[in-house]
């Protein structure tokens, strides 16, 4: 049995079941310091992105080769998906393309070995074939998607603001509203 609801050591003593709020904090901070380790983990891998990133040429090729890409760099790294996040992140930010950030974000914690044998341990073989397809799917049709989208402006890269004078939107506006005014010469 754990010795916590989500943790695997007990830190501090824990309050009585009666007191709710208490116990609720008491196992938010239990997780927090059971995660200290796999999190430093995982931001260590992301600054090592960031690092690296700019150093290698970026690869020609279309959205679907850059999953594949983030699935061949996701898979062996075997991170869950709490490390998975700020090492994509770190990809995107260190150069990276989008869909190689994602597909990396997406197969490192669904096929990694340990995941894998989890899988076909507790699953019969047909879930576990579906679980593989269905990650599959995410990884080389919406994750190609999704970057395509992020091409998009107001996703990615900002919206183009149209320039113009302080104070002009509020007359422009005002006069959508009420018209232009007519002048007649009398």
């Amino acid at each position: 049995a754990l010795s916590t609801p989500l943790g695997f050591e007990r830190f501090f003593p824990e309050p009585p079941a009666d007191q709710r709020l208490k116990h609720i904090g008491w196992t938010a901070v239990e997780w927090g310091i059971t995660n200290r380790q796999g999190m430093t983990y995982g931001l260590l891998l992301a600054a090592a992105m960031l690092t690296i990133l700019p150093l290698l040429r970026r690869r020609p090729g279309g959205k679907l080769a850059g999953a594949l890409q983030g699935m061949v760099i996701g898979t062996p790294l075997g991170v869950c998906v709490n490390c998975a996040a700020p090492i994509a992140q770190g990809m995107i930010k260190g150069g990276g393309r989008v869909e190689t950030a994602l597909a990396t974000l997406v197969s490192s914690p669904t096929f990694n070995v340990i995941v894998l044998g989890i899988v076909f341990t507790l699953f019969p073989w047909y879930l576990a074939v579906l679980k593989i397809l269905a990650g599959v799917f995410i990884v080389l049709v919406i994750v190609p998607w999704l970057a395509r989208l992020a091409e998009r402006p107001g996703w990615s890269r900002p919206q183009p603001v149209e320039s113009r004078l302080p104070g002009l939107y509020v007359f422009q506006k005002l006069e959508a509203i009420l018209g232009t005014p007519q002048l007649t010469a009398e």
